[in-house]
């Protein structure tokens, strides 16, 4: 029997960060947006954007801590978007912590990438002693990156 030959390792990542008016696509709104290219085999940054998009209502507010009035303030959010896009298309592969719940986000189908979860798909080293399912929080702080608020993507 012939073996199937393992997909390649993606060297170049697009890791990604969603905040939301609610929890349904369909009815809801991304209001904020983050991601960072990333290089795996040099562990680097290569490139990020974050921005806020225009809603008139944050029903999210009390948990991602966006005022439906900053969103709205004047911003170059479809020039962040467009960079988005050029990102996207320098990728491997979409990262992302919960990525049953970005990936609706992105459209139908959702960016032409395959998506790793890095809370489903990746098993973390027993050394690291996390849970099995660890939040990201938790993994943050486990790899040394300071944690000052949750859920809302940290200001750049």
């Amino acid at each position: 029997m012939a073996m199937r030959p393992h997909p390649p390792v993606p060297t170049t990542l697009l890791i990604l960060d969603l905040e939301t008016t609610g929890l349904h696509p369909g009815q809801d709104h991304c209001i904020e947006l983050a991601a960072l290219l990333f290089s795996v085999p040099l562990r680097t940054t290569l490139s990020q954007v974050s921005t806020l998009f225009p809603v008139e209502e944050n029903q999210a507010e009390p948990i991602n801590g966006i005022p439906a009035t900053a969103s709205q303030c004047r911003q170059p959010w479809r020039q962040a978007l467009e960079l988005f896009g050029v990102m996207a298309q320098h990728a491997d592969a979409a990262v992302a912590h919960n990525a049953a719940f970005d990936r609706p986000w992105f459209g139908q189908p959702p960016l032409p990438l395959p998506w790793i979860c890095t809370c489903d798909d990746v098993v973390w080293p027993a050394r690291l002693n996390l849970k099995p399912k660890p939040s990201l929080r938790d993994l943050a702080l486990t790899h040394g990156i300071p944690v000052w608020a949750t859920h809302r993507t940290p200001p750049r």
